[in-house]
């Protein structure tokens, strides 16, 4: 994932989520040193291809904005889901 997202900009933290038997569970923590530089990869390396998969990428929300509620619940990246036959951005209705 370092390697991947070190292109945007210098990351200060990278953690791999894994299963008690060390499998990745699909996603990952970067944190960059900079805000710019983090804005950029959401911007840029949302929707590309790690690893034969489609990422996803959002920045934390859960602890710093009011009201936020995480994808699963309806919330995450303001209302949009991806289409799993598309490249687009279909808006919830």
């Amino acid at each position: 994932m370092r390697k991947d997202f070190e292109i945007f900009g210098k990351i200060d933290f990278v953690r791999l989520v894994k299963d008690q038997q060390g499998k990745s569970r699909g996603y990952a923590f970067i944190t960059f040193r900079n805000e710019r530089d983090a804005g950029y990869a959401r911007d840029k390396a949302d929707g590309r291809i790690i690893d034969n998969n489609r990422i996803l990428v959002d920045r934390e929300l859960g602890r710093t904005k009011k009201g936020w509620r995480p994808r699963r619940l309806g919330g995450g990246k303001g209302g949009q889901t991806r289409s799993s036959n598309s490249d687009w951005l279909v808006e919830d209705v």
